[in-house]
């Protein structure tokens, strides 16, 4: 009987003034969260050039000019390039998992070792632009996207076609 006493004077002290607020509040539906307004879309880039329909996405950073980043194209033929020079050739690449490229890995880090020659006390920025023709399969895109990023290149801009709108 002490203890349901003490149960009861407590209960009635954590309500003290403003219990009718309280048991209010209980019964009430909870306010909605207030929703953080959302960021602005980021500024798609005009293309390089004004016949070309293509952009970069993502853009590069703003601190980066497009003419100093390497770009590694990928044909329909498979051929892979970095900066118009040949270096492998993909067929096999389409057929099997996805897996480093060695000869654009070693490009790649020749590209970098020239920038870092070239540049001693300049941050390396790591940026490279994936030129792939839409015919290559993903797979492809992958196994070089995975050369990229091993030879020091986590950075990559793809340069895509823009769909007509309409």
């Amino acid at each position: 009987m002490r203890v349901a006493l003490v149960v009861l004077a407590f209960t009635v002290l954590a309500c003290g003034r403003g219990g009718e607020k309280n048991v209010a509040s209980f019964s009430s539906r909870p306010e909605p969260p207030q929703e953080s307004p959302r960021p602005s879309p980021v500024p798609v880039p005009e293309p390089s050039s004004s016949n070309d329909p293509r952009r970069l996405v993502p853009p590069l950073p703003p601190d980066v000019n497009e003419r100093d980043v390497p770009v590694v194209r990928i044909t329909a033929d498979y051929r892979c390039l970095v900066n118009d020079v040949f270096v492998a050739d993909l067929h096999d690449a389409a057929t099997a998992a996805p897996s480093q490229i060695e000869p654009l890995k070693k490009a790649l880090v020749k590209v970098r070792e020239d920038f870092h020659a070239a540049h001693p006390s300049d941050r390396f920025p790591g940026a490279i632009i994936m030129d792939v023709d839409e015919t290559v399969p993903a797979m492809v895109v992958k196994s070089a996207f995975q050369s990229a990023v091993v030879a020091g290149f986590p950075n990559p801009s793809f340069r895509v076609a823009q769909k007509d709108a309409g």
